[in-house]
């Protein structure tokens, strides 16, 4: 990836997962594999949700740089309590707490501000937008169609459904969501969600389109997540 900082731009690679068999952890595996990625890459970037792995990257002097936050939103609250393995009397209570928590949401009560249609592929639009937005965010991975379309068009396992959200002719921003399964029950994910940082309402549109097809998805997802 191209990661510009501050209007400064660098290569860098992203490390989704370090995996170390059990029986040969403490032994400078992870180490040695982290040490033979950066000497690949250059700059490295790695995100590791075990503390185990938290405490090694400490061990190696990166330093961190926050969390990613992970957003939920149920959909089928019976199936949500008995995932959280609530004792049978209790489930009623819990399902009214996610009822309570759902109704708290407020409601869209104005008029769209920009017109959200399916995208099939990433073209030059997206590049010439991307570039005028780019330089808004302190830090960012740069986003480019050959790019977008390699990961969401051309991915092997998953069916991406994408969308972008129009002014007239200007595009505003896109949104790429799919269907799977998390915790062993179908789920929405939220998985790219792309405007200028002060254009809340193409965010909050955007979000709402895909909320709304997700939610109508068959079978009909137990929740939805992003981070």
């Amino acid at each position: 990836v191209v990661v510009t900082t501050d209007g400064r731009s660098q290569r860098a690679a992203w490390a989704r997962d370090l995996l170390v068999a059990p029986w040969a952890r403490g032994q400078g595996v992870g180490s040695k594999l982290i040490a033979t990625a950066v000497d690949a890459t250059g700059l490295l970037l790695l995100g590791g949700l075990n503390p185990e792995v938290r405490r090694l990257y400490r061990r190696l002097g990166y330093r961190n740089h926050g969390s990613i936050p992970f957003y939920v939103m149920p959909l089928r609250r019976d199936a949500l309590v008995a995932l959280l393995r609530i004792p049978r009397a209790l489930r009623p209570l819990a399902a009214a707490a996610l009822r309570v928590a759902g109704a708290r949401l407020p409601a869209r009560r104005r008029e769209p501000s920009v017109s959200v249609s399916s995208l099939e592929r990433f073209d030059e639009r997206f590049d010439r937008w991307w570039s005028t937005v780019e330089g808004s965010f302190q830090t960012v991975v740069r986003r480019t169609s050959q790019i977008m379309n390699w990961r969401y068009r051309g991915h092997p396992t998953h069916r991406y459904r994408m969308f972008a959200a129009w002014k007239g002719d200007e595009l505003r921003g896109v949104a790429v969501t799919r269907l799977g399964t998390s915790r062993g029950l179908p789920a929405g994910f939220l998985v790219e969600l792309l405007a200028h940082p002060r254009d809340g309402e193409t965010l909050d549109d955007l979000v709402a389109v895909a909320r709304a097809d997700l939610s109508e998805a068959v079978p009909r997802p137990a929740f939805l997540r992003c981070n």
